[in-house]
């Protein structure tokens, strides 16, 4: 599986995290191109540690001229976001570039409350938290993008169908 050693990585450390974005429409069963994995995360102090400690385990590192520990610093963040405009944190993989990990700089919503209705899907061993097809709906709809707009339709579209989350 794409992004296997991020997800194996992420349990080993017990990060607290949602997969949003095309890879969790994905493993909703929804086919779609996406060229990176995105993430929410439970934006603690102890869980951005356990996140640096994870991503960092496997090699991922921050595009310059950021590191990871400034990930941990919450008015960074927030500088970033508001003078910035930065909604998302670039991981790469130097052994294989095209690997991006995003994640959410802040939270466009409330991360308790996403994660309580979570889906887990099961790849082997690992399990993987996916923000719900509701919640993908209510991020989604945030965003005002065109990809996201057709997502958004397709998703409300298999609920009506009575489409089960398992």
């Amino acid at each position: 599986m794409y992004y296997e050693d991020i997800f194996k990585a992420l349990q080993e450390r017990r990060v607290k995290y949602l997969v949003v974005g095309g890879v969790a429409m994905g493993l909703h069963g929804i086919p779609r191109m996406t060229a990176d994995l995105d993430i929410m995360l439970d934006l603690t102090p102890a869980n951005i540690k356990k996140f640096i400690a994870a991503t960092g385990k496997i090699g991922y590192v921050p595009r310059p001229p950021l590191t990871l520990g400034d990930f941990l610093d919450q008015r960074k963040r927030k500088s970033w976001a508001e003078e910035k405009n930065m909604v998302m944190f670039t991981l790469i993989n130097p052994k294989i570039p095209y690997q991006e990990l995003d994640v959410f700089v802040e939270n466009p919503m409330d991360f308790k409350e996403l994660y309580a209705g979570k889906k887990i899907a099961q790849f082997g061993n690992i399990e993987i938290p996916v923000a719900s097809m509701d919640g993908l709906i209510a991020l989604k709809e945030k965003t005002g993008r065109r990809q996201d707009k057709a997502d958004i339709s397709i998703l409300k579209r298999l609920i009506k169908n009575g489409s089960k989350e398992e």
